[in-house]
């Protein structure tokens, strides 16, 4: 997935509206967000026009945590487990996730030297923050 396509993902979370509580993830949302991420991308490396108006699609925190645990596969990193993302609200973001320090570890062959090596168990890590996106106008002629 290109830097691009990850900047309209972000920004597409951010459009979600407040959602009260995440409710149960299940197979339907993570399709339907798998859909609405093939439009995003496709928008994203269409030709410009310069007529063409910003899209807006709105997104749902259960969707993309569907995703993530349905459909996103090798797209998570090895090693993270039980990711979850949610929109804030005015561009604040939160995530949380378990680190498995073993499957990092154990996912290629490490040297005596190498700290990896020395890692086993499990973490949980979160963030949160604000996420700022800017839509930019994209010609086909060079200006």
């Amino acid at each position: 997935m290109s830097r691009r396509s990850v900047a309209w993902l972000l920004g597409a979370v951010l459009a979600a509206a407040p959602l009260a509580a995440q409710g149960r993830l299940s197979h339907e949302d993570a399709d339907r967000f798998q859909s609405k991420l093939t439009k995003i991308v496709a928008f994203g490396n269409a030709p410009a026009v310069k007529a063409a108006k910003p899209q807006s699609t709105p997104v749902t925190d259960a969707e993309v945590n569907s995703y993530l645990k349905y459909n996103a596969g090798s797209q998570v990193p090895t090693g993270i487990v039980d990711p979850v993302l949610s929109a804030l609200g005015d561009g604040r973001v939160s995530g949380r996730a378990v680190v498995d320090l073993d499957a990092v570890r154990t996912q290629k062959k490490r040297g005596w030297l190498d700290p990896l090596g020395y890692l086993t168990g499990r973490l949980p890590v979160t963030a949160s923050g604000t996420l700022t996106t800017r839509t930019t106008q994209r010609s086909r002629w060079p200006e």
